[in-house]
């Protein structure tokens, strides 16, 4: 037995999503095709968690967010990121404890419009987000997502 630390829970939510090893919203099971990623070339890095976590471990509510992000952001991807225009897109935003958000700032543009429209349109549509974990006293949750266009992970 061994405790993960909170990068390792992350990555593991963020493996087990590519699988579709992973509950939906309301507890369903994902299979891979529900999950399909249209484009093998776009991917999401692991979020990033910006305030303290005060303890909690954060990877099942990652993993429901990160669902509906990323199935908003396949539904509206550029022709332009399908033609193979490279590009790197990060946010970083606020939840508050009821899942409203707040602050989404573009910390990195892609230099074209159309990926970073897409990348802000995909957390829009995904508002509200799940309420934050009872057991979590914070005022919000600042989380940084890296949105890569044809480019790899780390690269």
């Amino acid at each position: 037995f061994s405790i993960a630390s909170p990068g390792e829970s992350i990555r593991k939510v963020m493996r087990n999503l590519g699988k579709g090893n992973v509950m939906g919203p309301g507890g369903a099971g994902i299979s891979e095709t529900q999950f399909d990623n249209p484009l093998s070339s776009l991917s999401m890095d692991v979020p990033t968690i910006l305030s303290d976590t005060r303890g909690v471990d954060f990877g099942p509510y990652l993993s429901r967010l990160l669902f509906s992000i990323r199935r908003n952001w396949y539904m509206v991807i550029p022709e332009v990121a399908r033609l193979g225009k490279k590009g790197r897109v990060v946010f970083v935003f606020d939840i508050l404890r009821d899942g409203d958000v707040r602050e989404i700032n573009m910390v990195l543009s892609s230099g074209t419009f159309p990926l970073d429209n897409a990348a802000l349109a995909s957390i829009k549509m995904s508002i509200p987000a799940p309420p934050l974990p009872e057991e979590f006293t914070g005022p919000l949750l600042r989380l940084q997502f890296t949105y890569l266009y044809n480019q790899r992970m780390g690269g």
